[in-house]
């Protein structure tokens, strides 16, 4: 399937029994959206991305599904690294956890939280290594330990 939409760019959909890729072809690089399927057919991860020699590389918008079809888990690549605010969810859909990633690597501050949504765990990471206080609560929200 070939498209051209208003703004004059060309999008080629592209449809595989494993595999979706969308191409958007612009002046600058080609940036792409694929999907890989569960065994039952459910998208299992979406990510955006280009090619570089016969490498993949993730770059942009990042999620990872339950084979329920619930998000496990969504951030962004820059580069095939981890990049900015990633977010993990229980099964249920609730927050799990949050951290943030600079050119791949843990950098700022991390929350965690149990699956009833209370929060279990905070800290601070300085390049992918844990710096400062870190931080357990009880499931009343009181400090457990420092």
């Amino acid at each position: 399937m070939l498209i051209i939409n208003k703004e004059n760019s060309i999008r080629l959909g592209l449809s595989f029994s494993l595999l979706v890729l969308a191409f958007e072809f612009t002046t600058a690089q080609t940036i792409f959206t694929m999907e890989r399927f569960y065994p039952n057919e459910s998208v299992k991860e979406r990510f955006q991305g280009y090619i570089k020699g016969s490498d993949t590389i993730m770059h942009g918008a990042y999620t990872f599904f339950y084979p329920e079809g619930n998000v496990m888990q969504e951030g962004f690549f820059l580069n095939n690294r981890p990049d900015s605010i990633w977010l993990n969810y229980h099964r249920k859909g609730v927050r799990k956890s949050r951290f943030t990633y600079s050119n791949g690597l843990k950098d700022g501050e991390f929350l965690i939280w149990n699956e009833d949504g209370a929060l279990y765990q905070t800290g601070s990471y300085l390049n992918n290594l844990l710096d400062g206080t870190l931080i357990t609560y009880h499931p009343n929200g009181e400090i457990d330990s420092k």
